[in-house]
């Protein structure tokens, strides 16, 4: 053993260092091997912001709010800071914070992602080995240490709220816990908008639309404050919300019995699963813009939202079995997000890359709908929208408190009609001018939606109450068949009607997209198979009926 240590006396040093070091020694091992693992992009990201002066300004004017909350809340409590003032102080602190950490953090983000793309620099950065869901981590992740950042400056202000009587820490962490994860959620809403702006037209189109949202939920973030800090229960809350959200006066719907605070907390809990399902969702749009072009872009992105259908419906139910009027929010999110969709998904282009074939199996026409393309998005479409009359019958039967099921099928057959006559109108003019950019069309589409409606408006400003009679241009727009006929399933039989028609229209691109799915080998085998055979002509495959081009 001696010879041993005396053959190597650098490794005998070693082991009285390791002997000898202190846990901080420990932790800069631990902290320096950590930070060699950490994304690129973030530190590339977190070095650039924390340059910036817009992160400068918003640490300022956070330092310079919670001072002054201090200063003055301290003053203006006077001897009422000793039995009953932490509420109040604690409630100023966290919305000086909402609006650092929900307003300006995504704002930063959304400005860091439109500078790689006027600078032309995010191309360098998708040639990179980073996978695109590592090099949206790093955009992401950025805006998760200002966060922090930002928290740390209120945090000295919140040590000084717990040693105040009347402070609740259970209180205090579900207020934070809410606002940092919203936070996230504008911060990844975002850089979505900003990934998907391509021009400068589009950008400050898309910069309004945040502004706007963000300006939404620090109204919420205050109301939920308010709400708390004064003792109230989560129910204020969730009922100024739906009241504010609704998307009419409620006519034809009643107050049930105050329900169960149970309740309440159900609603807010499935408010905070949804959330956190569109973050992914977000998230997973974001990815496929950076994504290579002959790689699958829609799976994860289509399984998503059909977990988001799912818990549409247990918020259609809860809020409509908590109070009948209120189910009009979830409606409208309802509305709002298969409309979006549908016009986004259904306008795709096609094809299937080579790269997407060779990972197919002899199983995969089973799960169509979740490959790229317009018309196998048309029939995910489909599939959700044609089953929800189904569902909103059975859900109908099953909780008697539930009224809202004609008027959500009712809008599904809507949507569905809008969609597939738009897939038909908008296949048409690709056939005559290949060229049209689907931005475009999606744009005219949306135009359309909104002129096939103003008819039935404008007959209703010139004759009050009359417009239900003018069958013809009043049957566009659902918003008035909708309000008539709110608990009745006379009109969802006609407009189903009307939806089969449009799917009619597209039943055989649908039918064949379906058909098209199949593994690249056994496509070349069929094709090899067809050349040997003389018997047999040869036929163009799907893929190459759609693009017009023979090997």
């Amino acid at each position: 053993m001696e010879t041993r240590a005396a053959q190597n006396p650098s490794r005998q040093d070693d082991s009285r260092k390791g002997r000898h070091m202190t846990w901080g020694s420990h932790l800069d091992r631990f902290a320096d091997r950590f930070s060699d693992r950490l994304n690129p992009l973030l530190v590339k990201e977190v070095r650039q912001a924390l340059k910036g002066r817009l992160f400068l300004i918003t640490f300022a004017l956070l330092l310079l709010g919670a001072w002054c909350v201090s200063v003055f809340g301290v003053t203006a409590a006077g001897d009422a800071i000793y039995w009953q003032s932490s509420p109040w102080l604690l409630g100023a602190y966290i919305i000086v914070l909402q609006i650092a950490v929900l307003a300006f953090v995504p704002t930063m983000a959304f400005r860091s992602m439109q500078a790689e793309t006027d600078f032309n620099t995010w191309e360098l950065v998708c040639i990179t080995t980073l996978s695109p869901r590592r090099l949206v981590a790093g955009k992401l992740g950025c805006a998760v240490v200002q966060t922090l950042l930002l928290c740390s400056v209120i945090a000295p202000c919140i040590a000084f709220c717990s040693l105040l009587p009347g402070f609740d820490w259970m209180l205090t962490a579900i207020v934070l816990g809410v606002t940092l994860i919203f936070s996230l959620l504008n911060t990844i809403f975002s850089v979505m908008l900003s990934s998907l702006a391509t021009n400068k037209l589009w950008q400050n189109f898309a910069l309004g639309a945040l502004w706007l949202v963000l300006a939404g939920e620090v109204r919420c973030g205050y109301e939920l404050v308010h709400t708390l800090v004064t003792g109230q229960d989560l129910s204020n809350f969730l009922n100024w919300f739906f009241d504010g959200i609704s998307l009419g006066s409620g006519g034809g719907y009643y107050y049930t019995s105050p329900a169960p605070l149970v309740r309440y907390w159900f609603v807010g809990v499935t408010l905070l699963v949804l959330a956190l399902t569109y973050f992914f969702l977000f998230y997973e749009i974001t990815v496929s813009q950076v994504t290579f072009e002959a790689d699958s872009r829609s799976g994860r992105i289509r399984l998503t939202c059909s977990l988001l259908y799912v818990l549409q419906w247990a918020l259609l139910v809860l809020c409509d079995d908590w109070r009948h009027y209120q189910a009009n929010p979830a409606l409208g999110l309802f509305i709002v997000h298969w409309l979006v969709f549908g016009l986004s998904a259904c306008l795709e282009s096609e094809t299937i890359s080579t790269r997407i074939r060779r990972r197919l199996s002899g199983w995969s026409r089973l799960r169509s709908p979740y490959l790229p393309g317009g018309s196998r998005a048309l029939a995910f479409m489909l599939l959700h929208l044609g089953s929800t009359p189904l569902v909103a019958f059975v859900l109908g039967t099953y909780f008697r408190n539930f009224r809202s099921g004609p008027e959500v099928a009712l809008w599904s057959m809507y949507l569905l009609t809008y969609i597939t006559i738009a897939v038909a109108g908008s296949r048409s003019l690709l056939a005559m001018n290949p060229h049209i950019r689907r931005a475009n069309l999606r744009l005219g589409v949306t135009i359309g939606i909104v002129l096939s409606m103003l008819p039935s408006f404008v007959l209703a400003e010139m004759f009050y109450n009359v417009a239900s009679h003018f069958f013809v241009l009043t049957i566009f727009n659902p918003f008035a068949y909708s309000a008539l006929n709110r608990q009745s399933w006379t009109m969802v039989t006609p407009l189903a009607l009307v939806a089969l028609i449009g799917v009619h229209l597209n039943w055989e691109i649908i039918k064949r997209s379906v058909l098209d799915v199949s593994p690249l080998g056994s496509e070349i085998q069929s094709e090899h198979d067809e050349t040997r055979s003389p018997a047999f002509p040869k036929k163009k495959t799907g893929i190459l009926q759609a693009t017009g081009n023979e090997r």
